[in-house]
Order: structure tokens, then C-alpha cells, then sequence
């Protein structure tokens, strides 16, 4: 919800906007519940993986709470049936399942999930309603996919370590030189949508905190990886988005 808010400034509660909010936040809170406890079942909630094995633990309860979500999103999709929106959000239906077909088949590789995911996010955080400031930062798409690629490097690259691999596991090597590349990535697109137009800085300074935040837990492994303490933290630097986004433009109004 943060991330949509964040791009469908300004007044991101007004009109038809408070609908696909909910909607939005509904669909996403499903498909990843019923994706975890799929995944817990597979070791039957002892992957050591802890949003598997939660959503795993309390399947009986969270799968009561899918339908009844369920029913109450379908409710406000067919009474915003008409906008473009919904429409738009039902073309993503065969790709969703698509993915779903191949990651449960064993034919979707790490990389290739999280490629899939940052553009299905991306897409339908930034693109699936409208960008009120698309003429301020023409490159938001391609920043928002970065930031949750990175952000599911930062969870794959610890969770190496938690699924009892070894310390020298190339694989997960590698996703910690792919994280630097990315935030770099972030840095170069973050410094164009600037240079574009300096009146989105408050967008792209909340863009780079949040990338700083994602690196900051791969910079500090050994308090992040205690307690999990990686997995909060690169949830919550999302939540962050929206309220960050709130103080700069603050802050400018302040300045000007």
C-alpha cells in the first residue's frame, strides 16, 4: 500500500483511488499467502524459512481469512468493473498463472522468479492505475523493479545461509555481486530521473533511501542475520516509502 500511495501521488485517496488501493492490497496479501503455505508444504512447515513455515503453521486459519478477503475483493471488482484499472489488472491473470504453473513444476529458476516478480510488482504498483507524476520521473518503472530485485536478492542471499548451505555456496556469492551491480543500477537511473526534472527529488531521494537501507543489511550481515532481523528490515523499507516521500515534499514546501 506504501509503494502505491508513493506513486499515485498526489491525493492518492480521492476519487476511484481509495477502491484500487484496497483491491490492490487484497490481491497481493492472497497470492502471497496461498504462495507460503504452498511452499511450508512442500517440507511440511520445516524449511527453516520462516514465512513458509508461519504461513504453513496457521494454514487452517489464513486460508479462512483468504476466502473471506477473497470475496470481499471480488466484491469491489465487479462494482469498479468498468474502469480501466480492473480491466487492466485482469490481463495479468494468465500471466500470473503461468508463473504459478512453472514455479510449482520445478521449471522456474531463482533468478528467473525474481526477475518475474520485480516486473509484475513493478507493473502493477506503478503502471496498473496511472503515475500522477510520470512527466517528473519518466523512469519509475524501471527504478521500482530494481529496488525489488534487490530487495529479493537481500532475502535470498541470507536465506542461503538459513536453508544449512555452505558459507562458501557460490550461488549465494553471487547473489551478493548481482546486489551491488543493482544498487548501482539504482544510483545511475535515480541520478537521470533527476537530472530529467530536479522537481522530483523527493521522489528519487525516498527511491535511494530505501536502495541505502536494502544495502545497509547486506553491508551488516551479523546483527542483520541475527533473529532474522534481515527479513523485517527489507519488508519494512517499503513501508517506508510513502511516509518518506510525505517528509521531503514537506520538507520542499518548507524551502520554497
Amino acid at each position: 500500500m506504501s509503494c502505491s500511495l508513493f506513486f499515485i501521488e498526489p491525493n492518492p485517496f480521492s476519487g476511484q483511488k481509495l477502491d484500487y488501493l484496497i483491491i490492490l492490497c487484497c490481491s497481493v496479501w492472497i497470492i502471497y499467502t496461498f504462495d507460503h503455505i504452498l511452499d511450508g508444504k512442500k517440507q511440511e512447515g520445516r524449511s527453516g524459512i520462516l514465512r513458509y513455515d508461519q504461513n504453513f503453521k496457521f494454514r487452517k486459519l489464513l486460508t479462512s481469512l483468504c476466502v473471506l478477503v477473497s470475496a470481499y475483493a471480488i466484491w469491489l471488482v465487479y462494482k469498479n468493473k468498468a474502469t480501466l484499472y480492473v480491466n487492466n489488472g485482469l490481463m495479468l491473470l494468465p500471466i500470473l498463472s503461468i508463473y504459478f504453473y512453472l514455479k510449482f513444476n520445478g521449471k522456474l529458476k531463482p533468478i528467473l522468479k525474481m526477475v518475474c516478480v520485480s516486473a509484475i510488482v513493478s507493473t502493477v504498483v506503478v503502471n496498473l492505475y496511472y503515475s500522477d507524476f510520470y512527466a517528473l520521473l519518466k523512469l519509475e518503472w524501471i527504478i521500482m523493479a530494481l529496488l525489488v530485485f534487490l530487495n529479493q536478492l537481500v532475502l535470498n542471499y541470507f536465506e542461503t545461509d538459513i536453508s544449512s548451505l555452505h558459507e562458501d555456496n557460490p550461488s549465494k556469492e553471487n547473489y551478493l555481486y548481482l546486489a551491488k551491480r543493482i544498487f548501482i543500477w539504482i544510483l545511475l537511473v535515480l541520478m537521470a530521473a533527476t537530472y530529467l526534472n530536479t522537481d522530483s527529488w523527493p521522489f528519487t531521494i525516498s527511491l535511494l533511501c530505501i536502495a541505502i537501507l536494502l544495502r545497509v543489511i547486506l553491508w551488516n550481515k551479523k546483527w542483520f542475520i541475527c533473529g532474522d532481523r534481515y527479513r523485517f528490515w527489507a519488508d519494512f523499507s517499503f513501508v517506508l516509502l510513502w511516509p518518506l516521500l510525505k517528509m521531503f515534499q514537506s520538507i520542499l514546501s518548507i524551502i520554497s
